[in-house]
């Protein structure tokens, strides 16, 4: 069970609510898109992943111990 429900803007509307971001959209916007869509990409993945682990059951969560 996840304990936050799925993002309802995307990364890139949330992001350019902050300068560092919007600077570099001024700056170089063919790079700023490039980025943005790759921060899309792993944030995506990154939430299907949580999906997927909501499922899981406790035992397949196993500690990683000294290495």
């Amino acid at each position: 069970m996840l304990d936050s429900l799925r993002p309802t803007i995307s990364l890139k509307d949330y992001a350019y609510q902050e300068l560092r971001y919007t600077d570099l959209q001024r700056s170089n916007p063919e790079e700023a898109e490039t980025l943005m869509q790759l921060a899309q990409t792993i944030a995506d993945l990154r939430w299907q992943n949580y999906e997927n682990m909501a499922g899981w059951k406790a035992e397949a969560f196993v500690p990683v111990v000294g290495e």
